[in-house]
């Protein structure tokens, strides 16, 4: 998919994802010994928004709120949403993925793109990421040797 047709998902979604991303800062802030870096947006291919839990110069947690084209994912035309949770060592620690393999993973529907970055719950998350990726035994071994 080319610039113009991606365009105007991107335009459509980035504050949404932007704004889902901030009100998870929110809901982590004081809950865990790391620190939460800025929100940025990037990409090339594909564009995201996103931000790092870390300590000292280690990422402890990279939280990527991805805008999928399909093209670069083996589909046929359209655009998806996913959330993916990558820890220390690229240590893949969940995610959130609407319609992953299968066909209605990418759509061409505007209002349906937005939707699915609305649906995340943000409050479910945050729970998931304190209670589940950030006491995963793996990446807390993988820490411990970090510098």
């Amino acid at each position: 998919m080319d610039w113009n047709e991606y365009e105007p998902y991107w335009k459509r979604v980035e504050p949404l994802m932007t704004a889902k991303l901030e009100a998870l800062k929110q809901q982590l802030e004081g809950k865990t010994q790391y620190t939460l870096s800025n929100i940025v947006t990037g990409g090339d291919e594909e564009f995201r928004v996103s931000f790092d839990l870390r300590r000292d110069h280690v990422t402890v947690l990279g939280i990527d709120f991805i805008l999928l084209d399909a093209g670069c994912n083996g589909a046929e035309t359209g655009v998806g949403v996913k959330l993916d949770l990558i820890g220390y060592g690229a240590l893949m620690l969940g995610g959130y993925a609407p319609g992953n393999f299968t066909p209605e993973g990418f759509t061409t529907d505007l209002d349906e793109v937005a939707a699915r970055v609305e649906n995340l719950d943000v409050e479910q998350l945050a729970e998931f990421i304190l209670n589940e990726a950030l006491t995963n035994e793996t990446l807390l071994r993988e820490l411990a040797t970090a510098d």
